[in-house]
């Protein structure tokens, strides 16, 4: 599918009232948080509660900016309640020609799955209105955007059908006009610095992660479920990135609380060093920079109940880490209610990890693995969509091919693909 049409249907919300009851028509994201639609379709939202059904979810919305003069202006500006909502938003573009197609995607009727729609530019009426024709417009279309397959940008929106019976086609609003009225938009529509970032480092902000929320419910379903995690995963595909996700969400997605601690083992190097950090992130007292180790540990570690993520846990192979440490984490995770519950990182499966030092895994049998698998094109297609979806700029679908053969689903290499193409075309 066509990058353009995929974020089309992505940035379209059905619009309701009488908490989602109610049909009133489409509309569709032109900025962070901001909906455009047709006036007329917001008359009943000064009365009842106004709802925007996005990604299978009703989300309250209020009248930001409404004409009055319907002939002039059928134009509305609705705001998300809900400012930390995170969605891309639709590109606009003022140019259109005769001859043009047009693309649309909206809620008519009872059609809760959405319609699609193929229309051809055949120029402005007296109004300054957009002319189109050769397609059948529903009820309940209005307020769909108007995407040009020309530019794969945004020329308009649906207010009015010719005939709701004929594929005649009707009349849009065209961006010169929505620019006229919400000037506002012109400066939120301008182009951004470049999307593609972090290049190295991890994601920190779980909304910003892309791709991984299959296996993030996994890991808490097996944690809710009395097990513990090892993520297996190569180099760069966002293990930490995964880890720092789990610490955020786990207060709200764990069934019994646990105090959360995130050790990253490549600043620890040694039995004491580990004993020091976990003991100075839980809060227990560390006399003379001298932690406790052994059951002078455990009589005070089970106290608590932790949830301990592990970054790194293949640095546990390194000398100065010893087979008494590694034997106690395991001790202390292996319980009905034991006071560690784990989320350990690694580079290779357990039954490989501890094999050059001669040893078991401490963490095989306890941790049930799951695998950080590459992005498969699917997902590649979408987060370059998503991207891209808050600037003026589009990769065609050669360059998408491209980065995907190149990259190999490496999520890292995909950044940094896309960030060296976007910065090519700025």
């Amino acid at each position: 599918m066509n990058q353009a049409i995929n974020l089309l249907k992505i940035c379209t919300v059905l619009l309701s009232h009488e908490g989602g009851k109610n049909h009133d028509g489409t509309g569709f994201f032109v900025a962070h948080g901001l909906i455009i639609t047709c006036a007329h379709v917001c008359q009943k939202f000064q009365y009842y509660k106004a709802y925007a059904t996005w990604n299978n979810r009703d989300y309250c919305v209020k009248v930001r900016k409404c004409s009055d003069d319907l002939e002039k202006y059928d134009l509305a500006l609705l705001e998300l309640t809900d400012k930390e909502i995170k969605h891309p938003y639709l590109p606009l573009e003022e140019r259109v020609n005769v001859g043009d197609e047009l693309y649309t995607f909206g809620y008519p009727g009872n059609q809760i799955n959405g319609d699609v729609g193929t229309y051809e530019v055949i120029g402005f009426d007296g109004n300054n209105l957009l002319k189109f024709k050769e397609g059948l417009v529903k009820n309940g279309q209005s307020g769909s955007a108007l995407l040009n397959l020309r530019t794969n940008k945004v020329c308009g929106l649906i207010i009015i059908s010719l005939d709701t019976r004929q594929d005649i086609g009707g009349r849009g609003v065209p961006v010169s006009v929505i620019y006229e009225y919400f000037p506002e938009l012109r400066k939120l529509q301008a182009v951004k610095e470049n999307p593609f970032i972090p290049l190295t480092e991890p994601i920190k902000i779980y909304q910003d992660l892309f791709g991984r929320d299959e296996i993030i419910e996994g890991i808490f379903d097996i944690l809710n479920a009395g097990g513990s995690v090892a993520l297996v995963g190569e180099i760069k595909t966002g293990k930490t990135s995964t880890l720092k996700a789990v610490q955020e969400l786990a207060i709200d997605k764990l069934s019994k609380k646990r105090k959360v601690v995130y050790l990253d083992l490549g600043n620890i190097f040694e039995d004491n060093d580990f004993y020091f950090a976990l003991c100075d992130e839980v809060g227990i007292n560390v006399e003379n920079v001298q932690p406790p180790t052994g059951y002078l540990f455990f009589r005070e570690i089970r106290k608590y109940r932790i949830l301990l993520l592990l970054d790194g846990i293949e640095q546990m192979t390194w000398v100065g880490f010893t087979a008494p440490l590694r034997s106690q984490i395991r001790s202390l995770a292996n319980d009905s209610d034991p006071p560690f519950r784990l989320v350990v990182a690694a580079n290779k499966p357990l039954t490989q990890l501890f094999a050059d030092s001669g040893q078991d895994s401490p963490f095989e049998g306890i941790c049930q693995e799951l695998f950080l698998n590459p992005w498969n094109a699917t997902i590649i297609e979408d987060f370059i969509t998503l991207r891209l979806s808050q600037t003026n700029i589009q990769f065609s679908e050669e360059e998408v091919k491209i980065i995907i053969n190149d990259s190999q689903g490496n999520p890292q290499k995909v950044m940094q693909y896309c960030y060296e193409l976007y910065k090519s075309k700025s």
